[in-house]
């Protein structure tokens, strides 16, 4: 495995979460993921678009077991972004939901799979805003790695 070969070490791993360290590479079986969760491919897509990520936040005060159990609860057999309008028209979702259009930057990445190219230049908002997380996600692997 290419990544083995650069000195990283690679743990298969076919439904168990854990946590991502630095030079360290977990590798998921989706079909037992999905099986583990009892879901299908399309909800767990759809789960990953209406639960926070790196695109869009979630609906205040619905977590991420919210939004399995609301998920879960929809047709499985239809397409991601049909299970996203389902969810959105959901009455927990209805009566939480206080944005215009929420999870669209989401569904173009996940749903989509189309990603906007970063302006360029060092002033750009963008770049900062990168440059600022990056070392945000520095500190706290420096931080973390302190306590073992």
């Amino acid at each position: 495995m290419y990544m083995s070969s650069q000195q990283w070490s690679v743990i298969l791993c076919p439904t168990e979460a854990d946590l991502v360290t630095a030079n360290r590479l977990l590798v998921y079986h989706v079909p037992d993921v999905l099986s583990s969760l009892g879901l299908s491919k399309s909800q767990l897509t759809a789960s990953g678009v209406v639960s926070k990520n790196d695109y869009d936040s979630n609906i205040a005060s619905l977590s991420p077991e919210s939004n399995y159990k609301i998920i879960k609860a929809l047709d499985g057999k239809v397409d991601a972004a049909t299970i996203v309008e389902h969810y959105k028209a959901s009455q927990q979702v209805i009566q939480k939901n206080t944005r215009q259009d929420p999870f669209s930057a989401s569904q173009r990445v996940f749903i989509d799979h189309q990603q906007t190219l970063v302006q360029t230049g060092p002033s750009s908002p963008s770049i900062r805003a990168l440059c600022v997380r990056n070392l945000q996600l520095s500190a706290r692997m420096l931080s973390s790695s302190l306590c073992f």
